[in-house]
């Protein structure tokens, strides 16, 4: 049989940025041909922003401004586990399992106005 050590193994993760932030917790309790493995996550993300266009229409004369503020709000969340079996010394037969939620909000607030024409003829 494959020399493994049996035990508990845990790993935590945790990050920090502007508007963002997140968690990982994961490990694995292994027996000699036996693994047990989980994992799970959770991530943020905001985001506030704003675009302001000017577009000019030359088969018209047209100009027009867009100025659009918009906000994304994000949530992702996953879990997942497995079981790995070894036998025969070098045979190994896995089953896993997986979710995930990602779940995502973006809001555009868009206002167009008509600056009249931009070119004389």
């Amino acid at each position: 049989m494959k020399n493994r050590n049996a035990g508990l193994n845990l790993n935590a993760e945790t990050s920090v940025g502007t508007r963002r932030y997140g968690a990982t917790v994961n490990g694995n309790y292994a027996f000699n041909n036996f693994n047990f493995r989980w994992n799970s996550s959770y991530n943020s993300a905001r985001k506030l922003g704003f675009q302001d266009i000017e577009r000019d229409f030359l088969l018209d004369d047209t100009r027009e401004n867009i100025s659009s503020l918009y906000v994304l709000d994000g949530d992702v969340l996953r879990f997942g586990d497995g079981v790995d079996f070894t036998f025969y010394e070098r045979h190994q037969f896995s089953i896993s399992s997986e979710y995930s939620d990602d779940s995502h909000t973006n809001n555009i607030d868009s206002h167009f106005f008509d600056l009249g024409n931009s070119f004389s003829p």
